[in-house]
């Protein structure tokens, strides 16, 4: 059986209302970080709304936030799949250099040989 997590009760206040929210004790601190955050942006939403029932305006701050995330996830699945295909042009290309390098190889070695032979002869023949 695993230990139970050690919890403590944060005081935030999102809308001009005072919450008490559970928390592990080390996350108390970005809670409170999240809690500023999510006010804020009621804040400005209320400000830029006036009249606006309030249990409205935590909808659409939780809309317009995870419309926020969406958006940075929607970025990252973009950089994730710029990445992939850069490492499969990198891998093309290493694949191509090592192609190159074995057909330098292969003709490098055919030269050697060449010469080898070339030598021989000339060695049966006295010349060298």
């Amino acid at each position: 059986m695993s230990d139970p997590i050690a919890m403590n009760d944060v005081k935030v206040q999102v809308g001009g209302q005072v919450y008490a929210i559970a928390c592990e004790q080390d996350q108390e601190q970005r809670l409170k970080d999240l809690a500023r955050v999510l006010d804020s942006r009621f804040e400005a939403l209320r400000r830029e709304n006036p009249g606006i029932v309030e249990k409205h305006l935590f909808v659409m701050t939780a809309i317009l936030l995870c419309d926020d995330i969406d958006r940075l996830n929607q970025k990252l699945r973009a950089r994730d799949a710029q990445a992939s295909a850069d490492e499969d042009v990198r891998q093309q290309e290493l694949d191509e250099a090592k192609t190159r390098e074995q057909a330098v190889f292969r003709a490098l070695k055919a030269r050697c040989e060449r010469i080898s032979r070339l030598a021989e002869a000339l060695e049966k023949e006295g010349r060298y």
